[in-house]
């Protein structure tokens, strides 16, 4: 008689099981490898980001009152003077602001790890149902 050589149901368990921990392992190494990517590109809009802040609150401080009655003492009114250089200030800051943005629009989603989990998603919901009949 020949030996039975079909795996026992434990064994398929088992297979299965490692086989997923291999996959759980790659996906999480793939995602990590697609974030630390984007670190680059986190830093500089974070950086920009900063910058906007800072130099909207020390502009703020000290250009305000200087320019201001800069512009007083050449002759135009106080109110004047303090709104000609609020709107130089708030150019600067939606200046800076734009960098930032552009800097942030450069962030990609982790993709190749989405489609991978999707695709595997889909592959059990197929495997789970079994074959279709044939037609």
């Amino acid at each position: 008689m020949p030996a039975n050589t079909e795996p026992t149901i434990g064994e398929i368990i088992n297979q299965i099981t490692q086989d997923a921990r291999r996959f759980a392992q790659a996906s999480l190494g793939l995602a990590k490898s697609e974030l630390k990517a984007n670190a680059a590109r986190i830093q500089g809009f974070t950086l920009y980001g900063l910058v906007c802040v800072l130099l909207a609150a020390q502009a703020g401080v000290f250009l305000l009152v200087m320019l201001a009655f800069v512009f007083f003492a050449l002759g135009l009114p106080l109110w004047a003077s303090f709104g000609i250089v609020t709107a130089l200030l708030l150019i600067g800051a939606a200046l800076a602001g734009l960098m930032a943005r552009s800097k942030f629009l450069e962030l990609r989603r982790p993709s190749v790890t989405a489609s991978e989990i999707t695709e595997t998603v889909q592959d059990l919901g197929a495997a789970a149902t079994g074959p279709s009949p044939a037609a």
